[in-house]
């Protein structure tokens, strides 16, 4: 990094930064070295985990075979069933009749 800016690299960065790359996992169950302890860290441990789910979400949407289904069937993982959208022909958005927007 000196070659490239005449600095040399911020020690507490550096160990912030390795901090984070050591604790993302964010539990020791889940392969965490180490749990997250600055906010950065913590973040980041979230965010992963958010980008996870949201992977897992958007894969079984796509993979669903029902193509006539508004909804994935019921997946174990998630405890729900996803909302695909509304299909020509599909059934009616009945899971969603009791839900009231606020406003």
């Amino acid at each position: 990094m000196p070659d490239l800016t005449g600095e040399p690299f911020p020690p507490e960065l550096l160990l912030r930064l390795k901090h984070m790359i050591v604790s993302h996992h964010g539990a020791y169950e889940f392969g965490a070295p180490r749990l997250p302890m600055t906010p950065e860290a913590i973040a980041l441990h979230f965010l992963d985990n958010l980008d996870a789910k949201i992977h897992s979400f958007t894969r079984d949407i796509r993979e669903d075979r029902n193509t006539t289904s508004a909804w994935t069937p019921y997946n174990q993982n998630t405890q729900r069933r996803l909302f695909k959208g509304l299909r020509e022909g599909s059934e009616p958005v009945s899971d969603w009749t009791n839900c009231r927007l606020a406003g």
